[in-house]
């Protein structure tokens, strides 16, 4: 069975944020190995759209985005996570709850070091 992957990401309500996971997502599914071992889910994709409405806060879609990492087995966090609340969030989750972290800087970082990004979730899944 394939183990879920979350995908951290700054979002900001950013159209080209959200360009920028899709870019990512595409590129690691190209890998045969990512696409046999890991189903990656996006909380942007999941959760994003509602952050306008009304009746959901900022506090309540970010525990949407936890309970969703609740079961994941690790997460994969890209961008610049230091300046987003959310993802710093993520980040607190998954060290309190044992969950591995991959740290991605940006797409770039992604296509050069497929390798060895593929090496680290293999550890992970071993």
């Amino acid at each position: 069975m394939k183990v879920l992957v979350y995908i951290s990401h700054p979002s900001g309500g950013l159209e080209e944020n959200t360009k920028d996971v899709e870019r990512c997502i595409r590129f690691m599914y190209q890998n045969k190995f990512i696409r046999r071992e890991c189903c990656l889910v996006s909380p942007i994709h999941n959760f994003g759209f509602m952050y306008n409405d009304e009746w959901l806060s900022y506090e309540e879609g970010l525990n949407l985005c936890l309970d969703l990492l609740r079961h994941c087995t690790f997460m994969i966090c890209i961008g610049d996570y230091e300046s987003s609340i959310g993802c710093k969030e993520e980040i607190k989750f998954c060290n309190e709850n044992n969950k591995d972290i991959i740290f991605i800087k940006d797409y770039d970082y992604l296509v050069n070091n497929i390798e060895k990004i593929m090496e680290y979730i293999n550890i992970i899944l071993s």
